[in-house]
């Protein structure tokens, strides 16, 4: 039988990280990111509201602030993209 092996590995202690609340910067009534969009569907205040023709990796900065206020979960059904790029849209509303 292989007895497990374990690597050891050093990792610097974590430091302080500078947040900053993008959803503060937001407007709330969110005219910017609405106002691309091709089709506003409001569903329910707890569901929140669906939005049509809208590409994740073309939002500006203050779009990408809009889509975060009030909402824990974002949905693009049909989003195309390679994974790279998702990761890079997840680190922008600090979910990695």
């Amino acid at each position: 039988m292989n007895q497990p092996s374990f690597i050891d590995v050093q990792w610097e202690p974590l430091g302080e990280v500078d947040v900053t609340e993008r959803a503060l910067l937001a407007d709330p009534s969110k005219k910017n990111l609405l106002s691309a969009a091709t089709k506003v569907i409001h569903l329910t205040p707890a569901i929140g509201t669906e939005i049509h023709g809208i590409d994740l990796r073309q939002l500006t900065d203050q779009q990408k602030d809009e889509l975060y206020v009030n909402r824990c979960c974002t949905v693009n059904k049909r989003a195309y993209r390679h994974v790279f790029q998702s990761a890079s849209c997840c680190r922008a509303w600090r979910c990695l």
